[in-house]
């Protein structure tokens, strides 16, 4: 296979270690109820997306994205239905930040683009999750739309703060990664 990357142990631990750190980080939370549906959340769970994307690329750090985030869905009952859509939201978020990051000559080495494939990989996820919300608010719940906006607005919020410190998160720890030559090292080695 010419040009390809092999698939080594040490690929499959770093996606292993980003699965555990976007379920950890999306334990470290702060409900805030709505009234309506699920709570909303502020966690640190976001940024280790975006850090999977930036550290994995596309495809393995949309997977890391995914998997994590859907641990934490399977251990909540109050979220355990939503799983699957959760692991598509999550993947997208971490493969749209790390298409731009990995994208033309890109390593996770270039600042600008570490910053806007985060910002675009969370306004992919909020994008979604309030298409998702309103829908369900509208459809399931029989919620009118003008009922539909209080809620859309609280959890549009919390997405916003959540995104500021999520693309916060991993830029800092991109830089760290990319200062420390042993761990720069290793994320060149995997991809």
């Amino acid at each position: 296979m010419t040009g390809a990357k092999k698939f080594t142990t040490k690929k499959i631990a770093i996606i292993a270690l980003m699965i555990g750190l976007v379920y950890v980080g999306s334990l470290i939370s702060f409900y805030i109820p709505v009234g309506i549906g699920t709570p909303t959340r502020l966690h640190l769970g976001n940024g280790f997306c975006l850090l999977a994307g930036m550290i994995l690329g596309p495809i393995w750090g949309g997977f890391a994205a995914g998997v994590g985030s859907v641990f934490l869905d399977l251990t909540n009952p109050a979220y355990i239905a939503g799983a699957p859509i959760t692991f598509i939201f999550k993947f997208l978020m971490g493969a749209v930040c790390g298409a731009i990051v990995m994208g033309k000559d890109g390593q996770g080495l270039n600042k600008r683009k570490n910053l806007i494939g985060g910002i675009l990989g969370q306004l992919t996820y909020i994008v979604l999750y309030i298409g998702k919300t309103f829908l369900s608010l509208n459809l399931l719940f029989g919620v009118p739309k003008e009922g539909a906006w209080g809620v859309l607005a609280t959890k549009f919020v919390s997405s916003v703060i959540n995104a500021v410190f999520a693309v916060i998160i991993s830029m800092v720890l991109m830089y760290v990664i990319n200062k420390r030559p042993e761990i720069r090292r290793q994320v060149d080695e995997i991809n």
